[in-house]
């Protein structure tokens, strides 16, 4: 079961030390026999989350295409002329406009009189918090991915780095890809676990590290978990050249795959796991886990005994966690709309 969540993976040396609890050079054992059975349990969570996020996991990149006006890509072209008129767009950002821009200043109300000065201590605060993690603009990534594939989602963490070293609330849009929760959880609360996996540079894990962290073997495990989405472009630069972006949309670039990209090659990132898991007397344990070695294992550091994110959901069931974006009820209509135009053009 645990060697599902390498799917996408190519069999070498990494995968086979992450199912075995082998890494470093020499092959040298990273874990102690304990650590590696929570190296399968957390590798066993990430599996099963994988698998039931499938069924809507499977659309995200069609509908990630459909608003970046990247229809046809994949698809057979019926047409010589291959029209696009975006309204998929112009609805997810029409939406995406009236929720962000409206976001009400945040105000604590007092029940009592005596508590009044307390709520406008809280209130300002939160105003505070608001602007320094320029809120109004960081929605936008969580409910503009709600809008296109139906959830969206926030980490509330701590940053000890800001406030000059004292620390501080930090509000991080992460990718929906990235983020699994058990299976049949309807919601955050009814989730056993969440998972938080994604690859990121070999040098941040040293950094946050540095006992274990050179143990941990270079590579990715898992090729889905890569925070770039390409596009196929058909413009006057190369006919080898896409645009990639981060999947945030915080930053985009051109390159040509066959030079290696953004200079980063796969041995240079590692696949980065962060597994909250609420325990039997409802406490929430906190384990990390890297290409197979466990950095850190022990009692979540937020004393709320939560998961540190929050979802955003603009159509949410009953079903799922992972609720209903707009892209799913209107991507028939967009096709009818680009082949009437195209056929017309033909």
């Amino acid at each position: 079961m645990e060697s599902q969540v390498v799917s996408g993976a190519k069999p070498d040396g990494v995968v086979m030390d992450i199912l075995t609890g082998v890494a470093g050079s020499g092959g040298a054992s990273a874990n102690t026999p304990e650590e590696a059975s929570t190296v399968k349990q957390v590798m066993g969570m990430l599996a099963k989350g994988k698998m039931w996020k499938a069924p809507w996991g499977k659309n995200y990149d069609r509908w990630w295409n459909y608003w970046e006006s990247n229809h046809y890509s994949g698809r057979p072209a019926h047409t010589l002329t291959q029209a696009i008129v975006n309204q998929v767009w112009s609805a997810c950002e029409t939406f995406v406009a009236h929720i962000t821009e409206g976001l009400p200043e945040p105000l604590a109300r007092a029940r009592m009189p005596e508590f009044k000065t307390k709520g406008k201590t809280i209130s300002k605060w939160l105003t505070y918090e608001a602007d320094q993690n320029n809120l109004a603009q960081e929605m936008e990534h969580p409910v503009r991915s709600a809008a296109v594939t139906g959830i969206g989602w926030v980490e509330i963490g701590w940053d000890e780095k800001k406030f000059g070293g004292r620390g501080d609330v930090a509000l991080i849009p992460r990718d929906e890809k990235f983020i699994f929760t058990s299976p049949h959880a309807r919601n955050i609360q009814e989730s056993l676990y969440l998972i938080d996996a994604s690859n990121i540079p070999r040098d941040v894990v040293l950094k946050m590290f540095p006992e274990k962290g050179p143990v941990v073997p270079p590579g990715i495990i898992d090729v889905s978990l890569e925070n770039l989405r390409t596009y196929d472009d058909r413009g006057p630069m190369s006919s080898n050249a896409m645009q990639v972006s981060t999947t945030t949309g915080s930053d985009s670039t051109w390159i040509n795959p066959a030079g290696g990209g953004l200079g980063l090659k796969k041995s240079d990132l590692v696949t980065f796991i962060k597994a909250y898991i609420r325990q039997d007397d409802g406490s929430m344990r906190l384990a990390i886990v890297c290409n197979g070695v466990l950095l850190q294992d022990g009692p979540s550091p937020y004393d709320d005994e939560d998961f540190p994110y929050a979802p955003v959901n603009i159509l949410p069931t009953l079903d799922t966690i992972q609720g209903r974006g707009l892209i799913q009820f209107i991507e028939g209509l967009q096709d009818i709309l680009n082949n009437s135009i195209s056929y017309l053009l033909d």
